[in-house]
């Protein structure tokens, strides 16, 4: 369909862009982080398909979240409202910041000891079909793809889920694309050629076979 202009401009001060229900009110909300001042903002979802701007936006990270990388919407304990992950660059561990009603995160928690430096394009999705979001990610010096499934606000012991390649891949998305209603489904960019494949999920914690879904220019 045709794209939407979101924001009019500024936005190539703010990195780490995630999206996702950070309260609970039905609608999708982007967070952002201001490189300059390492605030992390809240641009609320709006009824017409677009999100608040300028002095709408909500601050809900005072400061420190540059030195944070890999933001990434994941609802890990099944209810309405996202939560937050994100790694800290110095010391690989992942974090898990709660979402609240208001839109503010809560007290934090540690749900990766290390090495989360070494990964990349980390997706929140349900992958198995358990009702509460999975982690995949892509260990950055193998090429592999793993899934870290959900379980009560923790990840499970990882699974490799794809044998090689995905460093290749970029941009991953999960989401039920197919309306299969099993698990969600996987897509991504193909850094060399441009084009888009989408993952369908299994229902099981796996993917099917790719089909591409774009044919360039991505």
């Amino acid at each position: 369909g045709n794209r939407v202009l979101l924001g009019s401009g500024g936005w190539n001060g703010m990195s780490n862009l995630t999206g996702g229900d950070f309260n609970g009110d039905g609608k999708d909300d982007i967070a952002a982080v201001e490189e300059s001042t390492g605030k992390l903002w809240l641009y609320k979802g709006a009824d017409n398909s677009t999100i608040a701007s300028g002095g709408s936006r909500v601050l809900i990270g005072t400061g420190g979240w540059n030195s944070m990388s890999s933001l990434t919407a994941l609802n890990l304990n099944g209810d309405k409202i996202a939560d937050l992950a994100a790694v800290d660059k110095a010391t690989g561990k992942l974090y898990l910041y709660p979402g609240t009603s208001t839109g503010q995160l809560a007290s934090r928690k540690e749900i990766g000891s290390g090495g989360w430096n070494g990964m990349s394009n980390l997706t929140g999705m349900d992958l198995n079909n358990s009702g509460r979001q999975d982690l995949v990610a892509v260990e950055k010096s193998t090429g592999k793809l793993f899934l870290y499934p959900g379980d009560k606000g923790y990840l499970s012991p990882r699974v490799m889920i794809g044998s090689g390649g995905w460093n290749g891949m970029s941009d991953l998305i999960g989401g039920d694309l197919l309306n299969s209603q099993l698990s969600d489904d996987l897509i991504a960019v193909q850094n060399s050629t441009g084009k888009l494949f989408l993952y369908p999920g299994t229902g099981s914690g796996g993917l099917g076979a790719r089909k591409e879904i774009g044919t360039g220019g991505w």
